[in-house]
Order: C-alpha cells, then structure tokens, then sequence
C-alpha cells in the first residue's frame, strides 16, 4: 500500500475506484496508547522510543534489569528481597537478625521476605510483642475504649477512653451538664456526648462549644 492508499480506508474498483477516506484518529489499531504509540498505516500501533507491547503501554525498564519494574522508560525498581542498580541481588533478611529475643529462629521464605518463630506467649512479626492481658483476657474497655498493655509486657489492662467517658474501663458517660452551661435558669439534659438546653420563655438556645451542642439560653 502506497502513502497515498494508506490515507483511505478502503478502496474498490467495480464499477468505479472509489476510495472512501479514513477518520481523523482512527487509522490506529485500537486501544493504541494516544502518547507512547503511532501509527502510518492502518490498524497499526508503533511504539515510540522506551515503550513496548502490543499497545504501546509498557515502559522499557533499565537494560538488564532483573527483578524490577518500572513506570517510566529507564527505570529498575526492585520488587522486595532484591537490591542493586539491576535488581541482580538478593537480600537475605535473616541476616540482619530481625527477630527478637523471643524468637527461636528466622526463617527467610524467599523474595526477601522472612518468618520470625516466636517463643511460646510471644506474637507479632519480629516476635516483639506478649501475649499480654489485653489479649489473654480480653479487653475489658467499654465505649469504644482502646485496649494498652505495654505490647503484652505491662501486668495488667489499661483503657484509654474515647471522648464522652472516662472511668478505669470506659464506663462511665461523662456529664456534659456539669457544671450547667445553659444560663438564664435553663435546664440541661445529658444526651450521650452532648447536651442540650432547655430554655425558660423569652430565651432562644444557640450552638456553641462545638456543633454537636446546643447551649446556653441568651
């Protein structure tokens, strides 16, 4: 097919020759990346300098790359367990001793990664972390309330309570009307993390402290 053939989609020679005219942008094969490929011809899709595939939609990576990716042409990012401009080294965990004192042995699984075989009563990746009371027993915070042992090591349960409690477990409901914000004689009711104001006639009650509280009587 000449350069001039090429303009058109197609052509036919009975009766006449007449050849009808390809769409602007669609002389590409399709789903041709619009940027990284080209085409000259129809139905074809050229790759441009560092990009490579059937769509032109994958990057070159650096020459000899071995275990690495890349997102631009050029690159070599390695996948985990491998180091090096190539990607051609591999790390072997283990021999940085990432396992704790609780630990009876590293265990390297390959691609860089490893497996630390904790001691009896002892969890966690490294084997850092005790089998403590929050875990033992259970956490014994109410409300939402979070769970602290010192990674297993503290003797016993703590709580930190979210906001609106307090109490050693969380379970006391904090009293917002204490003391009573709602001036002017009105009434406050406790409404879980909030309060509201009742206000004697002639009083209207506005948001203040924050938008979840209805207060004061002005």
């Amino acid at each position: 097919m000449d350069s001039h053939t090429a303009k058109y989609l197609g052509c036919f020679f009975w009766p006449l020759v007449v050849c009808l005219p390809l769409a602007q942008g669609a002389a590409c094969k399709p789903g041709c990346h619009p940027v990284n490929g080209f085409c000259e011809v129809f139905n074809e899709c050229r790759c441009r300098f560092g990009w490579q595939g059937p769509l032109c939609d994958r990057c070159v990576p650096f020459p000899g790359c071995l275990h690495g990716t890349c997102v631009k042409p050029g690159q070599c990012m390695c996948e985990e367990g491998w180091i090096g401009s190539r990607c051609d080294t591999v790390v072997h965990p283990c021999s940085s001793k990432p396992c704790s004192n609780y630990s009876k042995n590293c265990v390297e699984t390959g691609n860089g990664g490893y497996t630390c075989l904790c001691a009896h009563g002892y969890m966690g990746k490294n084997c850092h972390m005790k089998k403590g009371p929050c875990i033992v027993n259970g956490s014994p915070c109410q409300n939402g309330g979070s769970c602290l042992d010192d990674d297993g090591f503290a003797p016993y349960a703590s709580c930190v309570c979210s906001p609106g409690f307090t109490g050693q477990f969380c379970e006391l409901d904090i009293d917002d009307c204490e003391p009573n914000p709602c001036e002017n004689g009105g009434t406050c009711a406790d409404i879980g993390k909030s309060f509201r104001c009742s206000c004697p006639i002639g009083y209207g009650a506005f948001q203040t402290r924050s938008w979840s509280h209805i207060a004061e009587c002005i």
